[in-house]
């Protein structure tokens, strides 16, 4: 598994649960159909996409989501960016309490 945070933003149409897979996918350093885990076991992959689904005036986008999935911790914001980060790495990072 990589150690480095994966940072990814979504291009436009682009379905954020399948921006999920594909970036935790390369952070475990395996293609998306070799996750162990699965992303329905973790988080609905539609409500999340509906969560995060474009809307008419994208200023009014803000929250995030962030769950634990195959050892990383995946991080989702209003601006439709993903950080998946390696469990211990994010665990160790400065201001980040176990």
């Amino acid at each position: 598994m990589s150690q480095d945070t994966q940072i990814y933003r979504l291009s436009e149409g682009e379905s954020l649960s399948q921006a999920v897979v594909h970036t935790l996918a390369h952070a475990c350093d395996v293609e998306p159909t070799d996750l162990d885990a699965r992303l329905f076991d973790a988080v609905d992959p539609d409500a999340l996409d509906d969560l995060f689904a474009p809307a008419d005036d994208a200023s009014d986008r803000s929250g995030s989501v962030t769950f634990e999935i195959a050892g990383c911790r995946v991080e989702i914001d209003g601006a439709s960016r993903v950080l998946v980060t390696p469990i211990e790495e994010a665990s160790t990072a400065p201001g980040v309490t176990a």
